[in-house]
């Protein structure tokens, strides 16, 4: 099945997005079903410093509190750039796939470069995360409470977008 392959390669390139500089770039998404919340984060890794010289940190800490949230991680600093709720209100005539179209195009439209660092996706399930069982691995399985979303491919059009 072409689909179904395709899914599966997409799958494996998802484990090597990686951003060409040395940033690394984040791409969030949690579906809820009715709403999914859609996140761009960058990682600011703490640098090294010998303690003769200057710490130059609190000037680019400054810089990057001005431009969104700030999140301590053990030694380093997640620093949320954009979030979107989709739909933007509660509007429950949204498709599965007038959300996903626009998932992506949030994705795309923030994204770094050629692509993200990584890529996560929390949804409702249940959900096929088996990445042997390549016909429903990245879609929503056919025991969803939610008819609509039922056999839908979350992980095709978010690895495509990032």
């Amino acid at each position: 099945n072409q689909s179904s392959n395709h899914r599966t390669q997409n799958s494996v390139s998802l484990a090597m997005l990686m951003s060409e500089s040395n940033e690394i770039y984040l791409a969030a998404v949690e579906g809820g079903g009715t709403t999914f919340v859609v996140s761009v984060a960058r990682v600011i890794q703490k640098q090294n410093h010998r303690p003769s010289e200057p710490d130059d940190d609190d000037t680019a800490d400054r810089s990057s509190r001005e431009k969104g949230k700030l999140i301590q991680i053990g030694p380093n600093t997640l620093q949320i750039i954009e979030t979107a709720t989709i739909p933007p209100s509660s509007d429950l005539s949204w498709s599965p796939s007038r959300i996903l179209e626009e998932t992506c195009n949030f994705l795309r439209h923030h994204r770094p470069g050629n692509s993200y660092s990584a890529v996560g996706i929390a949804t409702f399930g249940p959900a096929g995360v088996n990445p042997s069982q390549v016909s429903t691995f990245g879609t929503i399985l056919n025991g969803s409470p939610k008819k609509e979303w039922r056999n839908v491919d979350l992980l095709t059009p978010i690895v495509e977008a990032c």
